[in-house]
């Protein structure tokens, strides 16, 4: 982005260079200059408008912290699919949508396939395990979450298939409501029933094995906190 900015910014400098040294003289010259600048001004707001944004890291032995900071980065990346539609609408394909659309494809390829498998592997049977006879609701709850990570699945695969048009520089429609939207409820759903009560029967062992396959999935080392910080 930093690369695309300093570009467009050095071929703004050779174009005020051409106009002054044009035909045009005095104030109207100035003018248009000013309006040119202005134009070019609010497209590169535009492009860092659609730019994605990081949350702070935790560490993978908070798991239950980890599944929060990963809904964090959803909820981000469908903010960004909404603007991405929105800049797609009046600027059409250009450098920052497509590599607006690479991002989030990357994203929702790698990070949010392991969030999904994170919870489906490992949360959701450790929860049952811990909190057996005691939630009677638990089964119930888990059972419709497992039923909307398919429908989530179905409605990222009709956005990717749009975002891998876009990143070619290929125009193309992007409707993003059914997606957003099934992501939002879900994770609000997550975040005020679902990771309480994984905070509440999660026993500190059943927390460490999680965040172990966590990190493994991701090819990452899993380091305790506690063996970084010595007493």
């Amino acid at each position: 982005m930093r690369m695309v900015c300093l570009m467009k910014i050095k071929v703004l400098m050779i174009g005020m260079v051409d106009f002054i040294g044009g035909q045009h003289h005095g104030c109207l010259c100035y003018r248009h200059l000013f309006a040119l600048i202005a134009e070019r001004s609010f497209v590169y707001r535009q492009m860092i408008s659609i730019t994605t944004h990081q949350t702070d890291a935790v560490s993978f032995d908070q798991p239950i912290a980890m599944l929060h900071a990963c809904h964090g980065k959803i909820l981000q990346q469908c903010d960004t699919l909404e603007k991405l539609a929105a800049h797609l609408a009046v600027h059409g394909c250009d450098v920052p949508a497509q590599q607006a659309a690479q991002r989030v494809l990357r994203y929702f390829d790698t990070a949010g396939q392991f969030h999904h498998l994170d919870e489906e592997n490992d949360l959701f049977p450790a929860l049952r395990q811990a909190a057996a006879g005691e939630e009677p609701s638990l089964d119930a709850l888990l059972d419709n979450l497992l039923a909307q990570h398919v429908v989530m699945l179905a409605a990222w695969e009709a956005v990717r298939q749009v975002l891998l048009q876009l990143v070619t520089g290929e125009n193309a429609l992007l409707i993003t409501d059914r997606f957003t939207r099934c992501y939002r409820d879900h994770i609000t759903l997550e975040e005020q029933v679902l990771l309480p009560l994984a905070t509440r029967w999660l026993t500190p062992a059943q927390q460490q094995a999680m965040g172990q396959h966590m990190a493994a999935r991701r090819g990452v080392r899993y380091v305790p906190v506690s063996s970084t910080n010595p007493a």
